[in-house]
């Protein structure tokens, strides 16, 4: 895309606004493939609900970059990630999620590993010459807590969360006292038909809500308050409740001074921890599923004061108004992408209010963040 450089009135060139990543960012299969190993084959991923996990013997099943992998509570209550592979033939070992009765065994040819993932048995092993069951173990992936959360990260050499997003377990803490209390309820999953990056952008900016998400305006936020606070690798949103003083959901005032905002930390790359007034919480989890597909996860989480009849009416308005609204804003994006009449646009970036809502400096982040993690070839785009 050609800018005019505009001359100021010294004569001088004016600043030049920054520019959106060019269009086949978003739709260049070998550029999507390099986003697999180097972004999220190395960043932390939420794996499923810790409540599934808590007990020992009871484990989760996740995939993750196209990557299987289970999440299994020892007898010890140590919480272990492993890909979800036997070391045999390559079987998958779990599915779904459930309670172990001893060992993790494989149904192709039964061999049987701990919880802490060594072999303890393959059949006809003592008579195979020089095989050393010892030396055979599932293959580990990092693994953390983070709230009612599972978190892992296949990079063994990735920051710990905390080092990654610091204050965030702090903050959601804050704004969600009872977070603890809350049990998952629901996931709403839809298929995008967009680059997962168009999804994250999409979610990332209220300079859209307004004109595009009258419900979300009438009932949940004030776009004249929303703020997005940028850190090294996360965002936080904040609002207060629209100006007309009704929130679409049931306020507990046992949540403390936020019991009526609604805030949410906006992880890189393609995650986000959002607490709505009361203390309800869910997490938006934005997979991608080919270059121009996106597999959108919201997993609602709800408290004890929230009627059963009230979370199904919050989850199914949710489902109908802002989640059938982004599915189209992001579909007609990925399509002006793939259109030979576009390239590059100019970020609305507010100089004047550096926080507001309306501002797209956090798509700016973003994509800033793209480019440090797709590496020293990409610094130029």
């Amino acid at each position: 895309m050609a800018l005019v450089q505009p001359a100021n009135d010294t004569g001088a060139a004016a600043p030049r606004p920054q520019l959106t990543l060019p269009a086949r960012c978003f739709t260049d299969p070998d550029l999507y493939n390099i986003e697999l190993q180097r972004i999220f084959r190395r960043s932390w991923q939420v794996a499923g609900n810790a409540s599934d996990v808590a007990e020992p013997g009871t484990y989760l099943t996740c995939r993750i970059a196209d990557q299987d992998l289970a999440v299994v509570r020892g007898r010890d209550g140590e919480l272990r990630a492993f890909y979800n592979i036997c070391q045999h033939r390559g079987h998958r070992l779990l599915n779904g999620k459930g309670t172990l009765k001893v060992t993790i065994t494989c149904p192709y040819h039964a061999w049987a590993y701990g919880l802490d993932g060594r072999l303890r048995g393959a059949p006809n092993a003592e008579n195979v010459p020089g095989f050393d069951p010892d030396s055979v173990a599932l293959a580990s992936v990092r693994v953390e807590e983070v709230g009612n959360l599972v978190f892992v990260n296949l990079d063994a050499d990735a920051p710990a969360f905390e080092e990654q997003f610091p204050r965030v377990r702090e903050e959601l803490a804050a704004f969600a006292p009872r977070l603890g209390e809350t049990q998952f309820h629901h996931r709403s999953t839809a298929m995008l038909d967009c680059n997962w990056k168009v999804a994250i952008e999409n979610y990332g900016e209220c300079y859209h809500c307004r004109h595009a998400h009258p419900s979300l305006t009438a009932g949940l936020i004030d776009p004249d308050a929303y703020r997005v606070e940028l850190h090294r690798n996360h965002h936080r949103h904040s609002s207060a409740p629209p100006a007309s003083g009704i929130t679409l959901y049931a306020i507990d005032e046992a949540a403390g001074d936020h019991s009526r905002e609604f805030a949410a930390w906006l992880l890189w790359p393609n995650i986000s921890l959002q607490v709505n007034p009361g203390g309800n919480f869910c997490v938006f989890q934005y997979l991608p599923d080919g270059v121009d597909r996106t597999i959108s996860h919201v997993d609602w989480h709800f408290g004890p004061w929230v009627e059963p009849a009230e979370r199904d009416r919050i989850v199914e308005e949710h489902r109908r108004d802002t989640m059938q609204e982004d599915i189209g804003l992001v579909a007609n994006v990925q399509i002006g992408l793939n259109n030979d009449g576009y390239d590059r646009g100019v970020l609305m970036i507010d100089q004047a209010s550096p926080q507001a809502g309306y501002s797209e400096h956090s798509v700016a982040h973003m994509q800033d963040l793209w480019r440090d993690a797709m590496g020293e070839a990409f610094t130029d785009i």
